[in-house]
Parts: structure tokens; sequence; C-alpha cells
């Protein structure tokens, strides 16, 4: 007999004990429809009981089980493996070798090592939901829960041993050094960059509001430490997304436990504008770039692991365990594969990751737009550039707005404030003038009146274009 037919007999036959074959109580009890209430609901747990761990229906019967799917991809051609884990076929079973010699990770009686590390990956990889690894691997929803948490345990282990500097890095050993030979002169003691990032987080409610910073969601911070080889050499995660990076940092320098890995002598760190200027970590300057090794190294690494962009709802200490993870096997990768894909693409410095990329857009533009310094760039277009200004030795009073410079052997003298005018800003001043409404006037064509001052300083400019494109045909010749 089913088991819904043993339930519906049961039902069935407790009304037919209760309304045609009462039993004589001195009580009573038979009539109470609590009584009854209680029976159904005793019958109905015995049921349950039975056919959840008793009388078992399979679920998962695919043939294809998880070992023959892992067969699959590894006996199978090199890009399956890459894609399905972000792993090179190599990497992986070296990865699965070293978890299991070094930091003792076993496999079970009914799932195998590689089972084990392709679910952590796969989930890290992909963010792939508990549900589809299922049907993937054909294992129930706990004991894929289960080897994930296991798993990361384990690699956690390898956190040590993986994110650290060199033994000598102040040295300029291991990757501690550019060699960039464009940089190379200009920064040699330079043994690293600093900066911090955001990941997603999820958190209950009512407990989100100190991680929720400028992203407008809740976020954990993370301050980490990059070679010139895209590796992290330290890696402090799980602050509040509203923390201040700075803050973060001093923390990170002040506490001995954390061996943070100090500078020595005249080395350096090179820090986001948005940290202290100190000695031992340079802020950066105008044309600087050799501190975008650290935002590339967060770019290859957020590509790499989607699980970043949407994390699950788990504790936040298994969140920030997720990050130290990921992080590791970064450095895994780069260590082991030079030639990684993702990696070959950041070598470049013009690399611009496709992360967050609607967020990074919103917060430019709100930005751009809030900028007091940004509107009057754009209202006032200035077509002298620096090589102009440099041409002509030029000499700035920013508080007169007055801007002086030698055209051959006579000094001129420019207002930069009526330099130029852009056609918004004298719509709105006529409007005043005029008292007009903001709709009145709008379709009115402007037309450009030409002054004897006004063209004298165009020729003055026009002397200047030809004075400056002579001096840069001479460079050119040189």
């Amino acid at each position: 007999m089913e088991p819904w037919d043993v339930r519906h007999c049961a039902l069935n036959h407790s009304n037919t004990f209760c309304e045609e074959e009462p039993i004589e109580d001195g009580d009573g009890f038979q009539d109470d429809p609590e009584w009854l209430i209680v029976s159904k609901v005793t019958a109905l747990s015995i049921l349950t009981y039975f056919e959840t761990y008793i009388h078992k229906v399979p679920c998962r019967t695919s043939d294809r089980t998880g070992n023959k799917f892992m067969e699959e991809v590894l006996n199978g051609h090199e890009i399956r493996c890459y894609q399905a884990f972000r792993l090179t076929k190599p990497v992986f079973l070296d990865l699965c070798h070293e978890l299991t010699q070094k930091y003792e990770l076993y496999p079970t009686r009914g799932m195998s090592i590689y089972e084990e590390v392709g679910i952590f990956l796969m989930t890290c990889a992909h963010g792939t939901d508990n549900r589809l690894l299922q049907e993937i691997f054909n294992h129930s929803g706990e004991t894929i829960s289960r080897h994930f948490h296991r798993v990361l345990k384990v690699v956690g282990k390898l956190v040590e041993d993986i994110i650290k500097p060199h033994s000598e890095y102040n040295e300029g050993k291991g990757y501690h050094m550019s060699q960039h030979q464009r940089y190379k002169p200009f920064f040699y003691d330079c043994i690293g960059a600093i900066d911090g990032t955001h990941v997603k987080t999820r958190l209950p409610q009512g407990k989100e509001i100190p991680y929720i910073g400028r992203k407008g969601f809740p976020t954990q911070n993370i301050l980490a430490v990059v070679d010139f080889n895209m590796c992290f050499t330290f890696v402090w995660a799980g602050w509040e997304g509203a923390a201040h990076d700075n803050r973060i940092f001093g923390e990170a320098i002040r506490r001995p436990e954390l061996n943070f890995p100090h500078q020595k002598g005249k080395k350096y760190y090179l820090v986001d504008a948005g940290y202290s200027h100190m000695p031992g970590y340079m802020d950066p300057y105008k044309g600087e770039n050799i501190r975008n090794c650290v935002e590339r190294t967060f770019g290859v690494w957020k590509a790499r692991w989607n699980i970043l962009a949407d994390m699950p709802y788990f504790h936040i200490d298994t969140q920030r365990e997720i990050v130290l993870a990921t992080m590791t096997i970064h450095n895994y990768i780069r260590k082991k594969n030079v030639s990684d894909e993702a990696f070959q693409m950041a070598e470049y410095e013009s690399y611009q990751p496709s992360i967050e990329r609607n967020i990074s857009i919103a917060n430019s533009t709100a930005e751009n737009e809030d900028n007091p310094s940004n509107k009057r760039n754009r209202d006032i277009p200035i077509i002298f550039g620096q090589s102009f200004l440099a041409t002509g030795g030029a000499k700035i009073d920013v508080k007169k707005g007055k801007l002086t410079t030698q055209i051959e052997d006579k000094e001129v003298t420019f207002n930069v404030f009526e330099l130029g005018i852009h056609p918004e800003r004298e719509r709105e001043r006529e409007r005043e003038e005029r008292k007009l409404k903001p709709d009145e006037g709008a379709e009115r064509c402007y037309k450009i009146e030409v002054m004897e001052e006004q063209r004298k300083e165009l020729d003055i400019v026009k002397k200047i274009v030809k004075m400056y494109k002579k001096k840069r045909d001479q460079i050119k010749k040189v």
C-alpha cells in the first residue's frame, strides 16, 4: 500500500472510530473536539516520520551521479574544468592533492575529494544555488551544505600559508618591487599597494544599518595589501561597510596580533587618497599609474568569484570566511599558473574589469553632478592645456582670476572667469536680467557679437596657438 493510502485510511478510520464505534467512558472524552484534533495530529506525525525516515521515497534517482559528473569534467576537454570551477585542470588536481596531504581533507563514504572541492568551487565561482547543486551532483541539500562548509573550513587553514608576503619583502624579493621598466627607477623602494574594497553582505533585519555605506546596500569593508604580482599579502575582512578605510588601516597597523607586514627603512607602500600620508605610506599624485595594480587585483578576484556579487544568506562570520577563501585560491592560482587567462588580461594597465558596472556608473554620475568644481568646469570651458601654459610661462592668480603669460616680448593678462561662458549660463544670466520666466526665451537663437576687444583677444590666442605648434614641431624634430 502506498503511503498516501495509509494516511487516507488512517484518517477515515479515526473518524469512523470516533463517530460509529464510540468507546464507553464515564468521562465522555470521545465527544470532546480537542481529543479528536489530538488524535489526528498524532496519527499524521507518526505517518510523516514513517515516510521520512523508514519508508523513504528516492528523490535523486539519476544515473549521472556526482562522481560521474566529476569524471566527465576531469577526463573531458580542458575548457570544461575552467568553465565549471574557474581553475584549469592541473591547478584543480594540485589543489585537491594539497588539501588532502597537508590540511586533512578526506573523502567520505558517499563523496570523493573531487566532488567536495567541486561543490565548493562551483558555489564560489558561479554563486550556484543549493537546489541546483543537488541536481548537478545528485545529493541532498543537507549533504551539499555540509560538504561546502567542510571544504570552507579546510581552505581556511590554507589562508595563513598563502596570504602572506615574501620572507624578505623589505628587500624587494618575491614581486615586492615593480618589474616595469617605466616605474622601476622611480619606485625602487616601493614594496606594494594598499586599498580597501566592498563586498555585498546579507544580514538579519535590523542589524544591517552599520553595514550600509556609500554603496547604498549592506557591504563588508575589506582592507588588502597586494604585491606587484597581483597577489594578496595581507587581508582584513569583516568590517562594517560604513567604516572609513583610514580607520581600518589605523587599526591594522597598530594591532600586533594581525601580523601586518610593516615596511622598514626607506621602503614604502602606495595608498589611496583616503588614507593618511605618513612615512612609509605614500598617497597618489597626478599621472601616477603604478598603484592601479591593486585595482586590477580586485578586478580579477571579483570577476572570477561571482558569489561576491550576491552573497548567500550565511552567517556574517561565514561570509567573511568565504571572502578569505576566495582570496586564498586567487593567490594559489596565480602562483601555480602564471598563464591563467584572467591574470593575463589584467597584466595591462588599461585593464578595466566589469564589476559592479551599474553601481560604479551611478556613483560616478552622482558625484560629478554634485561636485561644484565639476559643474564650474563644465560651465566655463578653458582651452589652455598644461603644454600651453608651460610654453608661455603662465602665472595664475586664483583669487583675482587673472592668467598672465608671455607672448613674444609682451605680457598679456586674461580674465579666466570671462574667457569663455557656457551657452546655458549665458541664457540663465539673460533670464535674470530681463526677469523672464524659465520657459520664455528657451527657443531663442543667440548670435555672437564680436567686439573690438574680443577680436584683439582672439588674435592673441591665435598667436599663442601658432607659437605652440611651432615649438611642438621643434620638439618632435629633436
